[in-house]
């Protein structure tokens, strides 16, 4: 009886105060190219834009009893922000120059697209996150749906990709620490999932300045 009422408190709370990092994507990314583009990551998570989770939440993580922790960023930023940076690192090391442009109502891309003449940026990278967290119990799962988007500097698309789903990306753990690990490499993996059809590649090599 005393392990039945001590474990599942040991595991809520091992479960408070876990936080991921999404700064960095360690896999290049499968594209390449000289010219400067313009990034903008927006997060569109429903629960972010009614107010009822904060900009840097990432995750759920489950204690003893099954009571949901919410889990945050690493760097305490908005997971957009992270997910930026990590983008602008990738695109930079792939030979891109990237600028970050952030707008009132960065799916506009009409504006983004004034936003990026005014950087001299042809290019504009957008990453829209309709979803994206993990829930961890007895299973790691991650909830994603990702829209990335190419467009030139009139706003005209040029290319376009999305993935989503529900997929296991993990086994049972105890260990909240365990987990940071697999939900990046999931990012990573979803990342280069979206760059990787050629005409995302060939969108990014055409501008003016990779000619």
């Amino acid at each position: 009886c005393f392990l039945f009422f001590v474990i599942p408190t040991l595991l809520s709370a091992c479960a408070v105060g876990n936080t991921y990092d999404y700064r960095l994507l360690a896999k290049p990314i499968p594209v390449s190219g000289g010219g400067v583009v313009a990034l903008t990551v927006v997060d569109e998570r429903s629960y972010i834009l009614d107010g009822d989770k904060d900009a840097d939440f990432v995750g759920l993580q489950r204690g003893g009893f099954g009571n949901p922790f919410d889990v945050t960023t690493v760097s305490g930023r908005p997971m957009a922000e992270d997910m930026t940076q990590a983008l602008k690192d990738a695109l930079e090391r792939e030979g891109f120059r990237v600028v970050i442009v952030v707008n009132n109502q960065p799916a506009d891309r009409e504006s983004l697209a004034r936003r990026a003449r005014a950087e001299g940026a042809p290019r504009v990278v957008l990453l829209r996150i309709k979803e994206w967290k993990t829930d961890v119990a007895m299973r790691i799962t991650l909830h994603y749906d990702l829209r990335l988007f190419v467009f030139d500097d009139s706003g005209a698309v040029l290319a376009e990709n999305s993935t989503d789903g529900v997929t296991v990306i993990g086994g049972a753990t105890v260990m909240p620490s365990a987990v940071s690990g697999p939900a990046r490499r999931a990012f990573e993996e979803k990342i280069g999932q979206l760059f990787y059809p050629p005409e995302i590649g060939e969108a990014l090599s055409s501008g003016p300045e990779s000619l």
